[in-house]
């Protein structure tokens, strides 16, 4: 809901389509990548219970449906005034991916030790975050409400693309790997093409 609240930027319905169809690219690009990485083998591995599972794969998946959707959204405000401060907030939200999808990893092997490089991944997502705040704050009402793009002209973000890429070369990257990539990976391919 919070992503929803930022100003409106999209002034028809084809804009809101094409919108809403690049978040579901990203998303699936992203998520065959965090299949592939992390989610098939936390469920491969045995949990403790399905509390545990359902943490274990929450974290990250929620991170991704956080960045994506506001990578996307950056994207789209290419002459907005306040553009450094989605930038500044998509690279924390990486930063809480990243982070997020590490300590799922080493939550299964109790491999984390305070003051460990996952710290400062932490401690570098809240540098991100506070950044973001004071390029906001510096802007105060200068910040425009809608983009500075013409009417009738839709930027074009790059984030689907890559997200596209993303996903054939987890696709590939899979099939070298097991000889017959998992069933999750064909659907996200498939649901890409």
């Amino acid at each position: 809901a919070g992503l929803l609240s930022f100003p409106r930027f999209l002034r028809s319905r084809a804009e809101a389509r094409q919108f809403w169809l690049d978040v579901a690219t990203v998303f699936l690009g992203g998520l065959m990548l965090l299949w592939s990485a992390l989610i098939s083998p936390i469920v491969a591995a045995e949990t403790s219970s399905f509390a545990d599972l359902v943490t274990l794969i929450g974290y990250p998946m929620g991170d991704l449906i956080l960045l994506f959707g506001m990578s996307v959204i950056a994207a789209r405000r290419r002459g907005d005034s306040v553009r450094l401060v989605f930038y500044l907030l998509t690279a924390g939200l990486m930063m809480t991916v990243v982070n997020d999808s590490i300590s799922s990893v080493l939550s299964l092997t109790s491999g984390y030790r305070s003051g460990s490089t996952l710290d400062i991944l932490a401690l570098a997502t809240w540098l991100f975050f506070g950044a973001s705040a004071e390029a906001q704050s510096r802007l105060g009402g200068a910040g425009s409400s809608e983009p500075d793009a013409t009417p009738g002209y839709a930027s074009m973000s790059l984030a689907p693309y890559a997200a596209v890429v993303l996903g054939y070369g987890t696709l590939f990257v899979s099939a070298l790997a097991e000889r017959a990539p998992s069933i999750p990976i064909l659907l996200g391919a498939a649901a890409l093409t």
